[in-house]
Order: structure tokens, then C-alpha cells, then sequence
């Protein structure tokens, strides 16, 4: 039988060891640090989705949105930069403001699987490195193997 709360529990723990152990990989354009946004679906379908934001705490993830950017708009005055104003509605420093007030959200969201869970955060980024090592032996025609034997090389790329 498919237990539904076993698997969402599985797949939010999935998305942020991916996004903290792979931070640096990209995929086709994508940056996998960026993973965990996904779960922001998962949220949107829950039933109780009205009382979680009728909380505080998203009004004080609203509030914490608006300090940083009166932040980016002081530091730029501050900075003597020549347009403020104009760099002060951009669209880049509202998507990085959207997408730290998203990460703060769901961080806080799924504080109690994310804490309970910290040691399968570890195994399933050893069960996927161990599986990318693999996969890159048998695409590379045993490179590892041969630099495993070797004194003189290394994994230096």
C-alpha cells in the first residue's frame, strides 16, 4: 500500500539534501541548490493552507520581505550608485527577495521533518553520491578504479 506521508515526508528530505549536498551542480540551466523550492506545491495543496497563512508568521515573513528591501534601497544611497530608484524596483533584487522570504518559509514549515530526520538527510546524499560515482565509472570507462590504483593521480579536474 502507497502511504502518502511516508513519501511527502521522503521527498522533502530528498530536495534538501540535494539542495545542501549538491549546491554546486547545475542541470540543464537549473541549479540544484534551488530544489527545495519545489516543495512550495506541496503547500499550495494542502487543505489547512488558509489557516497557515492567516498565522503570523507570514506576516512576518511579509515584514521581514519589506526590511530587505529598505535594506537593498539604503545600501544603494549609501553606495552613491547612480539610480536607485531604478535599481531599487528591479526585477533581479525582487526574485532574490521572493525566493529568500520563499526559503525562510518553507524552512520554517518543515523545521520538525527536517530536524527529526537530520541523519536520512545524510544517507540519501551518500545513496545518491554513491550512485553518481558509480554511474561516472561506467561512462568514463573505469577512470576511477585506475586513479584508485595510482599514486600519481588524482581527482583534480
Amino acid at each position: 500500500m502507497f502511504d502518502k506521508i511516508y513519501f511527502k515526508k521522503n521527498l522533502i528530505i530528498l530536495l534538501f539534501s540535494i539542495s545542501i549536498f549538491f549546491s554546486s551542480v547545475n542541470f540543464s540551466y537549473i541549479e540544484l541548490r534551488f530544489s527545495y523550492l519545489f516543495l512550495i506545491i506541496l503547500i499550495f495543496f494542502e487543505e489547512s493552507l488558509i489557516k497557515k497563512l492567516q498565522q503570523n508568521k507570514t506576516k512576518l515573513l511579509i515584514f521581514f520581505c519589506i526590511i530587505l528591501l529598505i535594506h537593498h534601497y539604503l545600501n544603494n544611497i549609501l553606495n552613491f550608485n547612480k539610480s536607485p530608484i531604478y535599481d531599487f524596483f528591479s526585477l533581479s533584487v525582487l526574485f532574490q527577495i521572493l525566493i529568500i522570504g520563499i526559503s525562510i518559509y518553507l524552512i520554517n514549515y518543515f523545521k520538525e521533518i527536517l530536524l527529526s530526520n537530520i541523519k536520512k538527510l545524510f544517507d540519501f546524499f551518500i545513496y545518491i553520491f554513491l550512485i553518481l560515482i558509480f554511474l561516472y565509472n561506467l561512462a568514463n570507462k573505469g577512470i576511477i578504479f585506475d586513479t584508485l590504483y595510482k599514486c600519481d593521480l588524482g581527482f583534480f579536474l
